[in-house]
């Protein structure tokens, strides 16, 4: 799979067919206005490998749906008493 931008900047990932995926990469800016947060928290949870995240080189990308789901997964913790990190493994 690899990431590339059109000129406006948009990632869109592709897998090795050329089909392209309809969702596009979000930026730490657009994670934060999602969950309602800093940009440097995004960033923070990223580096402590906490938060679902595509590294592209010095960059950090995100997938919409993996947000949703580790949100997903968090409340459930929540709610069973568990305690769940990025990608689904309980500490």
């Amino acid at each position: 799979m690899t990431e590339l931008s059109d000129r406006d900047g948009n990632w869109e990932a592709f897998s090795a067919n050329g089909a392209g995926s309809s969702e596009p990469l979000m930026t730490a800016g657009d994670v934060a206005t999602l969950l309602g947060v800093t940009r440097s928290w995004v960033y923070e949870q990223s580096r402590l490998g906490r938060i679902p995240t595509v590294t592209l080189g010095r960059y950090r990308r995100y997938r919409r749906a993996a947000i949703e789901a580790w949100v997903r997964e968090l409340e459930q913790a929540e709610r069973t008493g568990d305690l769940v990190q990025a990608g689904g493994s309980r500490a």
